[in-house]
């Protein structure tokens, strides 16, 4: 259900803009992905929380899955197509970060909202494909079995 939930396509989350949005990041690419990445590659932690909650807790064990994955997919989420992504964020993508800059504090507060609203529509799609599966409808989670990085 969670694969379903997350290959959905979506709307560009800008206002009135019908194009369908591509794999924004929620963490500068250019910028905080890179400077972390070796061999184009970030360890990436797990979105199963159940998975870790579910296990006996140990101080000496992480309780954590986590994962290498390319930069260009690590801390992704359906947000914006290309033109707004790039239009709405080149304050903090393609320019040095300045302190008390106005425009790049707002870029990242609708980043991190852009970001906080994908996850909320993709747990009500998860949460919708859960109930079809209890009511006997598969169709959600029969055809999309793709790994997410």
């Amino acid at each position: 259900a969670y694969r379903f939930a997350t290959r959905q396509e979506w709307d560009c989350f800008y206002r009135g803009c019908k194009c369908k949005a591509i794999l924004s990041h929620s963490q500068q690419r250019k910028g905080s992905l890179t400077a972390i990445a070796e061999r184009g590659k970030v360890v990436v932690v797990s979105r199963g929380m159940l998975k870790a909650l579910n296990r006996p807790f140990d101080v000496n064990i992480p309780n954590v899955d986590h994962y290498e994955c390319e930069v260009a997919k690590a801390s992704t989420f359906i947000g914006f197509c290309n033109l707004h992504d790039t239009s709405l964020f080149a304050s903090i993508e393609t320019s040095r970060l300045t302190p008390n800059s106005e425009e790049q504090v707002l870029a990242f507060y609708r980043r991190a909202l852009s970001y906080e609203f994908a996850q909320e529509q993709t747990v009500y799609q998860f949460l919708k494909c859960r109930y079809d599966l209890l009511r006997g409808n598969g169709y959600c989670c029969k055809h999309y079995l793709l790994p997410t990085c």
